[in-house]
């Protein structure tokens, strides 16, 4: 999968194809793995925290950022394990980059969380002196909450 090449647009018909494919399709699935990663952080930290008798603020601060990390590397493993098996065409990039662009409840789904996470970055950074411990699972939270607010 080349994250570089061009969408040529003689090879289409519709003129809304995305300039670079890849990308496109490359940056939501991080978005995904991103998104996921945050609410089974936040579905997992009182659980976590309850039956490891940790005080609820020290395990948001360790589950919420592996949480978001973990399911982020796992699904960029995942594509890229797509792409090595041969399973990821040209014309199939494409066309999902295609319809991933033209999705209207994916693309609010992608706003809202964007918006939950600068949200959360900001919350973070004014309740806790910007410090980074907090800031980083602030955003996982918002991004969180942002998916929540979609559904």
């Amino acid at each position: 999968m080349n994250l570089n090449r061009r969408v040529n647009h003689d090879d289409y018909s519709v003129d809304d194809m995305p300039e670079y494919p890849a990308r496109t399709l490359f940056i939501h699935v991080l978005s995904k793995g991103l998104q996921v990663g945050s609410a089974f952080g936040l579905l997992i930290t009182p659980i976590y925290s309850i039956t490891r008798r940790k005080p609820l603020g020290q395990s948001w601060r360790l589950i919420m950022p592996a949480s978001s990390v973990a399911f982020t590397v796992i699904s960029l493993g995942l594509l890229y394990g797509k792409d090595l098996q041969g399973q990821l065409s040209i014309a199939g990039v494409d066309d999902r980059a295609y319809r991933i662009k033209n999705n209207k409840k994916q693309n609010e789904v992608d706003r809202e969380t964007l918006a939950g996470g600068t949200i959360g970055a900001v919350v973070g950074a004014v309740l806790t002196q910007r410090a980074w411990s907090a800031v980083i699972p602030s955003i996982s939270t918002g991004i969180a909450l942002g998916l929540v607010y979609h559904v």
